[in-house]
């Protein structure tokens, strides 16, 4: 019987995401996001996105976006999780917790 990987035992306490390490990409276009994919599928308004400028670390501390980001303890692809479900707190399809249940069932058979 195959046992599963060992990055696939810490699926709850891996974080997927390289944006909530580092939370700040700016645009082509000069605008602060913490995550380029959600800006892609939509779910920033762009008239509340900030500018990057001489304060950006106070914008990256204070901003609500940035906050958000940062404290909703997100393991997975939020950017996938918002585009299947409507929710960055939902779950990623395509995360290393879907593909461990995948394992677990295909051993199960």
């Amino acid at each position: 019987m195959n046992k599963a990987p060992k990055i696939l035992k810490r699926a709850s306490t891996r974080k997927e995401c390289r944006a909530t390490l580092s939370g700040l990409t700016i645009d082509v276009n000069g605008y602060m996001v913490p995550c380029p994919f959600l800006k892609l599928a939509g779910y920033y308004n762009k008239a509340k996105l900030p500018m990057f400028d001489k304060n950006f670390v106070q914008t990256w501390k204070n901003n609500y976006y940035f906050r958000k980001f940062r404290q909703g303890n997100l393991h997975e692809c939020q950017a996938r999780a918002f585009i299947f479900s409507k929710d960055i707190k939902g779950p990623d399809p395509y995360g290393i917790k879907a593909f461990k249940k995948y394992q677990e069932k295909k051993q199960k058979n």
